[in-house]
């Protein structure tokens, strides 16, 4: 079985969704910077959508916890 497909979207493209085009309120948070490290795809829980937690990423995002 293939897994869906997931897609950015969102103002600040921020959303990873197996829906296209999802709409958002346009703000920035400083923590978007950081999916600039990782990638949307299957990663979540029974392959769902998710940005992947590898080390960079995860690492990027403690820093604004």
């Amino acid at each position: 079985s293939s897994s869906d497909a997931c897609f950015v979207s969102g103002c600040s493209s921020q959303v990873c969704s197996p829906q296209e085009n999802v709409m958002t309120t346009c703000e920035w948070l400083e923590e978007y910077s950081c999916l600039s490290l990782t990638q949307c795809g299957n990663y979540g829980s029974n392959e769902s959508c998710e940005w992947e937690q590898n080390q960079a990423y995860v690492s990027c995002m403690a820093e604004f916890q």
